[in-house]
């Protein structure tokens, strides 16, 4: 712990104590009692003679923060005592109660905090504090729901949504979606998964960057796959897009089938999880 002056066990001065030899008029270095003579300022500094105090500059001087030179010497066995005061300014220090403002860089090996707030009183980010975030989560969100739907032909239909605001714009978008299908003979199953800026418009999803195809159905980002009859399978798909922007952006995912007769999706009735992770970069 810091303390302004000398540390609790010092105290806030020290007494040195000199058995004097015959005229001598320098003091310095150990005492009777084995402490080593120092101050910091003569202006705190008290000189006594045989419990008589001495006039600074007219009966000695003290300048080297080290020694005490009488201006006439001492007789023998005469006692000079010597006591010199801490110094703590605390003008400048920041409040404990009420806090305050530094105006210069803090350096410190660790500091713990409770709490950090930005001047508008917010919680500050790790970006905000010069932390580098690369490759880390920043947020997740997901909605999961359980849907027993069944498709037929070409019929698409909305599984599940969610949304996200990205925090920042070069993040990439991790896209993860859960679903249980279960096809019947003779059917293809697709999984559509497309995208909203804002526009209301759900755009395509391609190659992992987005379509520049706007619509609502013909070009979204298709997952395809033929069991033969009766088949359950898990569909897991995970992709990875460019945030771009930092509104609310909305992801999809539909389903439907090709070929005719019956498509069901939320097999077992299990749930259908969609999963939007933003990784810093």
């Amino acid at each position: 712990m810091a303390y302004l002056g000398r540390q609790p066990n010092t105290g806030v001065r020290s007494r040195y104590i000199f058995t004097a030899t015959a005229s001598q008029t320098t003091f310095s270095g150990t005492d009777d009692d084995g402490k080593t003579l120092k101050y910091e300022d003569a202006a705190y500094v008290d000189v006594f003679l045989n419990g008589v105090l001495l006039k600074p500059v007219t009966d000695y001087a003290a300048t080297t923060k080290t020694s005490v030179v009488l201006t006439s010497g001492a007789a023998a066995s005469d006692i000079v005592e010597i006591v010199a005061y801490d110094i703590a300014n605390i003008a400048d220090a920041v409040s404990a109660a009420n806090g305050g403002v530094f105006g210069g860089t803090i350096t410190a090996p660790t500091i713990k905090v409770g709490t950090l707030q930005t001047t508008a009183g917010a919680t500050p980010r790790a970006e905000d504090l010069g932390i580098d975030i690369s490759g880390t989560l920043v947020q997740m969100q997901y909605t999961t729901a359980q849907t027993n739907t069944s498709f037929t032909s070409s019929t698409k239909v909305e599984i599940v949504s969610v949304s996200i605001t990205p925090r920042f714009s070069d993040s990439k978008l991790k896209v993860t979606f859960h679903g249980d299908w279960q096809q019947n003979s003779g059917n293809d199953a697709h999984l559509w998964l497309s995208r909203d800026d804002g526009s209301g418009i759900y755009n395509a999803i391609t190659d992992g960057s987005w379509s520049t195809t706007a619509s609502n159905d013909a070009a979204m980002w298709q997952y395809f796959y033929r069991d033969g009859s009766n088949q359950v399978k898990n569909a897991e798909q995970v992709f990875v897009v460019d945030a771009k922007v930092t509104q609310q952006i909305t992801f999809k995912a539909w389903g439907g089938s090709v070929g005719g007769g019956q498509l069901a999706i939320g097999a077992n009735n299990r749930n259908q999880q969609l999963i939007v992770e933003e990784i810093a970069q």
